[in-house]
């Protein structure tokens, strides 16, 4: 399941984040804007595998806190998915 790809907010997202089948959360985190200029943030063209959707909502932010663009939705998305897993009959 994707939680955003390159093509979201009209291709101005610089995360791709999705549930890998390895049970992690991966982001992929662009290394270069769409026109084709490098980013010079920390982190550009890194990929983290994180093991629970909150660590992804946690990193989600710090990287939206270093100017990485990415819609909301996507952190309040993956901590709404680790209170469902968090559930009694998650």
């Amino acid at each position: 399941m994707s939680y955003c790809r390159w093509s979201t907010d009209e291709f101005r997202c610089d995360l791709y984040i999705y549930a890998n089948v390895n049970g992690y959360w991966t982001i992929h985190v662009a290394g270069r804007t769409r026109d084709g200029e490098d980013i010079t943030l920390p982190h550009a063209g890194a990929t983290f595998d994180l093991p629970s959707p909150r660590e992804c909502a946690d990193k989600v932010d710090e990287l939206v806190a270093l100017g990485f663009n990415c819609p909301d939705y996507v952190a309040e998305d993956l901590r709404a998915e680790q209170a469902h897993m968090d559930a009694p009959d998650g």
